[in-house]
């Protein structure tokens, strides 16, 4: 097993955490077509950390480990082969829900999610699910907090 999370806390963090495709850069936000570099950094940095600001603190909790987030980027990309579109679209429905709602998503990315928790939560992987994982090995990040610029 490479994670002590649960398997459906971390199919809950990819599920709701699906922002990639804003990137921020000196201009302003950059809007994300394709996958690569920037798509790859969104949707990781989005899987894996959620921030909230409560009495001028900024809170950051770790919703999933990196080596899910960046196992679930390559099914997604390379193994499912989940279109931007569809993958911007299932963002948008995200979004728009009720809070605490999670939107059906795309099968493509179902089935990466399936991959993930069984790959994250010990069970038996095998074919292109176990390439895309296998050299995912890093440890559960934790949680922290910092004060927010006043």
């Amino acid at each position: 097993m490479i994670s002590t999370r649960s398997p459906r806390s971390i199919g809950l963090a990819l599920l709701v955490s699906v922002g990639a495709f804003g990137a921020s850069s000196c201009g302003g936000v950059v809007q994300v077509n394709e996958y690569g570099d920037a798509l790859k950094k969104n949707f990781v940095t989005a899987c894996t950390t959620s921030v909230s600001i409560e009495n001028n603190v900024t809170k950051r909790t770790e919703l999933a480990p990196v080596s899910a987030c960046n196992c679930a980027y390559r099914l997604i990309k390379d193994v499912y082969k989940l279109s931007v579109d569809d993958l911007k679209a299932y963002e948008e429905k995200v979004a728009d829900a009720k809070q605490g709602a999670i939107p059906d998503p795309p099968d493509a990315l179902n089935k990466a999610l399936a991959d993930v928790q069984k790959a994250f939560g010990g069970g038996d992987v095998q074919g292109p699910t176990q390439s895309a994982c296998a050299q995912e090995q890093s440890p559960a990040p934790e949680s922290s907090t910092t004060a927010a610029p006043k």
